[in-house]
């Protein structure tokens, strides 16, 4: 049988294989036993992307909507919010908006030097909040046009913003390029 047919939620799959010049050849797959789905449903998740460009890079190679598209569509194979789907057996989800694109007055050439994101944030958090209501989102991921040469990163311990509806504390990550937001062939 083909692969494809083994790997349905709920059925626990077992490979045996040996090691060729450094890669894993499967040489055995087999079921070892059914598992019962798991009915529970998380909480969906609401992400809040903020698009934006430099004093030199002020770019915006895509809309609101093919970004929305990449991260939220979860009938976009290559969104974000249908790998979550799919890596959770459909119990978590993810929601959200994407705003944009906002101008930073620092040099995409220079931002590295700079402290990178992290001064990026104390600048566009204040041009954004006229638009976004923060306290509606758990996480914010900040997206450029293009590589910084600074790396993409992600933080699990929450950063205390503070927005016209007060406080919040967001986990946050941030992209280096639009690219990393999945196959730009799929923008539609």
């Amino acid at each position: 049988s083909s692969i494809e047919s083994l790997l349905v939620p709920g059925t626990k799959v077992n490979i045996e294989g040996i090691s060729i010049e450094n890669e894993i050849v499967p040489v055995e797959i087999f079921t070892t036993r059914n598992i019962s789905p798991i009915t529970t449903r998380t909480k969906g998740q609401r992400l809040l992307v903020l698009l934006i460009n430099y004093a030199d890079d002020n770019s915006t190679p895509l809309t609101l909507s093919q970004s929305y598209n990449l991260v939220f569509n979860a009938a976009n194979e290559s969104s974000i919010a249908n790998y979550i789907k799919e890596v959770s057996y459909s119990r978590a989800s993810l929601t959200g908006d994407v705003y944009g694109w906002y101008s930073s007055s620092y040099n995409k050439s220079k931002i590295c030097e700079m402290g990178g994101f992290d001064i990026i944030l104390s600048e566009i958090i204040p041009k954004a909040d006229p638009d976004v209501n923060f306290s509606k989102y758990q996480h914010l991921m900040i997206v450029a046009p293009s590589n910084t040469g600074c790396g993409s990163s992600a933080a699990s311990i929450p950063k205390t913003f503070y927005t016209n509806e007060g406080k919040v504390r967001l986990t946050y990550s941030q992209l280096s390029s639009y690219i990393a937001l999945g196959n730009g062939n799929d923008v539609h």
